[in-house]
């Protein structure tokens, strides 16, 4: 039994290997139009980034533990027609260079507000985080207070609390030197510990979406309830239930996911334009 709840938590934790290809040295281009595709240093080591699109504000895409910014193809196409959308490779992860390990969320946070700035992707920015890149999210989230991030949209996102879930039913967490259940060296549990102890999650608009189709055992139940609690980290929060998913909700049902997004994407467009409004009433 612990062998099984081990495979699925490794599941949700890890996700898929990627495929390394080459890309060229990138320069920044126009904030808000034009695509920028290519490589950009980071501080010693260069990370892939692409933006498609036009707009404000700009969705910013993390995917899940081992996975690259591919998991993104039945979303990212839709969403570029709507806003500007922007997608990475983290370090060592499909066309961007190995980064310095253990590697936490913070690390990830610090390199992906580098990536951003020396690319000159400016935001406002929607934030969008599947399995293991909410705890990232949600850092970076918590920590910009609302300054940048005008929403925050979590897909299947695993709770900073699971953590402790697992512990109670004994299932292992593959620690950073284990590069086959962690290819990317990630410090699971410093991850979640920089998460549970930043600041208060912002009141930004939030959409948690949570997988439909039971694929946990008796980690299904706390799974789901933590999801929940997810959903109201945010006054402006709200609960979906992808009836039909599994864990890769978007590419099992991305039509849902580029709605949800486009929803936040809404929300934070007319938040700003009621503050113009108000501002001009003035």
């Amino acid at each position: 039994m612990l062998r099984t709840l081990h495979l699925a938590a490794v599941a949700l934790i890890v996700g898929l290997a990627a495929v390394m290809v080459g890309v060229q040295p990138a320069e920044a281009a126009g904030p808000r139009h034009g695509v920028i595709e290519g490589l950009f240093d980071v501080g010693g080591y260069r990370l892939y980034l692409r933006c498609t699109g036009k707009g404000d504000p700009t969705v910013v895409m993390d995917a899940s533990a081992g996975d690259d910014s591919s998991t993104w193809s039945d979303v990212e196409p839709s969403l570029a027609r709507v806003t500007r959308v922007c997608v990475y490779d983290r370090a060592g992860r499909g066309r961007s260079e190995p980064g310095p390990v253990p590697r936490t969320s913070q690390t990830m946070v610090d390199e992906l507000t580098t990536l951003l700035h020396v690319a000159a992707v400016p935001g406002p920015y929607v934030l969008v985080g599947h399995s293991i890149a909410g705890f990232n999210l949600q850092l970076l989230a918590r920590e910009d207070a609302g300054d940048t991030v005008v929403g925050v949209v979590l897909i299947d996102a695993t709770p900073p609390d699971f953590i402790a879930v697992l512990d109670s039913f004994g299932v292992p967490i593959p620690p950073p030197e284990d590069t086959v259940e962690n290819p990317e060296g990630m410090d699971f549990r410093a991850s979640a510990a920089q998460v549970l102890t930043a600041g208060p999650f912002p009141p930004v608009p939030l959409v948690v979406l949570t997988h439909g189709i039971p694929n946990l055992g008796p980690l299904e139940e706390p799974w789901q309830e933590l999801q929940a609690a997810q959903s109201q980290l945010s006054p402006k929060g709200r609960l979906i239930v992808a009836r039909k998913s599994g864990h890769y909700i978007q590419n099992d049902q991305p039509r849902l996911v580029f709605r949800a997004i486009v929803q936040v994407v809404a929300m934070a467009r007319h938040k700003v334009a009621r503050g113009h409004a108000v501002s001009a009433a003035g």
